[in-house]
């Protein structure tokens, strides 16, 4: 007699506790994988996207450098060149001058500088022909003026006062800083 091989279908039915569980286990560290992998290249594309809009906002700024200033911006870059020029002239020195030649028979009405042309031109009344001449003279030997001479000079009635009217005009010496 043949010898009767019994399948025990019991057997078969019970779960395999050491095959099933290193399959579980294999199954969870691919999906583990995959999910590093996945958050890795999530935040590689983040990163790119950043970096692709910080150039973007440069290129518009070196556009934004490039393009050609607004009337506007010239005018005011032309203001405070002028501005600067202004504070960078020696005007302390040139006030110094005139105020070391003045007399107490003169009363200047009008300075007038002109930096460009590197000039002075001061109006103003004497009491006497006499007293402007003298005054002329001391602006003359003052070593912040080239040139120092008299334009014109009138006489003036204010009811029984006379006085001389005067312009001076000066030449400021090229010694003086921010001048032309």
């Amino acid at each position: 007699m043949a010898a009767v091989h019994m399948i025990d279908h019991a057997s078969m039915l019970r779960p395999r506790a050491r095959g099933r569980f290193q399959g579980y286990l294999i199954a969870l560290s691919i999906a583990l994988a995959a999910a590093a992998v996945g958050r890795a290249a999530y935040s590689a594309h983040r990163d790119a996207e950043a970096i692709s809009v910080k150039n973007e906002q440069l290129r518009a700024q070196q556009a934004a450098m490039r393009r050609e200033p607004s009337r506007e911006d010239q005018e005011f870059r032309r203001q405070w060149g002028l501005l600067q020029q202004d504070r960078a002239y020696p005007w302390e020195k040139v006030f110094r001058a005139v105020e070391r030649a003045s007399d107490p028979e003169i009363e200047l009405l009008e300075f007038r500088p002109d930096r460009r042309q590197g000039t002075l031109v001061l109006k103003g009344e004497g009491r006497s022909g006499e007293s402007v001449m003298r005054y002329l003279e001391r602006l003359q030997e003052d070593a912040t003026f080239t040139r120092a001479f008299l334009i014109h000079t009138a006489s003036v009635e204010r009811g029984r006062l006379v006085t001389r009217d005067f312009e001076v005009h000066l030449s400021l010496s090229p010694q003086l800083s921010g001048m032309h």
